[in-house]
C-alpha cells in the first residue's frame, strides 16, 4: 500500500517563498529619465575608442548620473567646446550598500519569516520589505560611508565637508524595483 506523501502547509509557504525570492531581483537606485547617464556613458566609451573628446551633454544631469559620478569618480577632462571639469575622486558608496545589505539580508529575512509563515504578510510584502530595507542600505552608506575628502574649492562651494551630501536630493531619492523573473 502506497501513503501519500503531504506537503505542511508551511512547507508549501517556504517553498513559495524561496521560488519568489530566486526569481526576482531587487535593483536598487535613481532613474535616468532624460537618458544624461546612458549619454556619458556612451561619451566615455567614444572617448577612451578614439581617445577624441565629446561634446557637453546639454541637459541637467539625472540624479542618476550624479550618483554614478560620484560613486565611480571621473577622471579630469575637457569637452569639445572648451568646458574643462576637474576629476571627482571615487567614492564607492554602493560597494559600501551592498556589504551593509549582505549583513542585514539575514536578519531582515528573519524578522519577516514569522509573519509570512503566518499568512499576515505575502510574498509581494516580503519582497517590498526587502526593496525598502535594501534602499535603507543605500541610503546609509551614503549617509556613513568613510569616503574621499572633499577639495577644499568644494567646501568653501558647499559649505561643508560631508562628502555625498549636498542638499539631500541624492539621498533622498533613492529609489527601488522589484523586478520578478518567470
Amino acid at each position: 500500500m502506497m501513503v501519500q506523501e503531504e506537503r505542511l502547509p508551511v512547507m508549501e509557504r517556504i517553498e513559495e517563498l524561496k521560488r519568489a525570492l530566486s526569481s526576482s531581483v531587487v535593483v536598487v537606485g535613481w532613474i535616468d529619465g532624460n537618458d544624461t547617464l546612458q549619454t556619458a556613458r556612451s561619451n566615455l566609451r567614444f572617448r577612451e575608442i578614439t581617445g577624441r573628446r565629446t561634446n557637453a551633454i546639454a541637459k541637467e544631469p539625472s540624479l542618476a548620473l550624479i550618483a554614478a559620478t560620484l560613486n565611480y569618480g571621473r577622471q579630469a577632462g575637457e569637452t569639445l567646446s572648451g568646458h574643462k571639469y576637474p576629476e571627482i575622486p571615487a567614492r564607492p558608496f554602493m560597494k559600501f550598500a551592498m556589504e551593509i545589505w549582505e549583513r542585514e539580508f539575514p536578519k531582515v529575512l528573519g524578522r519577516i519569516m514569522p509573519s509570512y509563515l503566518g499568512g499576515s504578510i505575502t510574498v509581494d510584502g516580503v519582497l517590498k520589505e526587502l526593496g525598502e530595507r535594501a534602499k535603507n542600505a543605500v541610503q546609509k552608506a551614503i549617509r556613513e560611508g568613510d569616503y574621499a575628502p572633499l577639495s577644499p574649492r568644494t567646501v568653501a562651494a558647499k559649505g561643508s565637508s560631508t562628502p555625498l551630501i549636498d542638499t539631500g536630493r541624492m539621498v533622498n531619492s533613492v529609489t527601488f524595483e522589484i523586478r520578478k523573473g518567470g
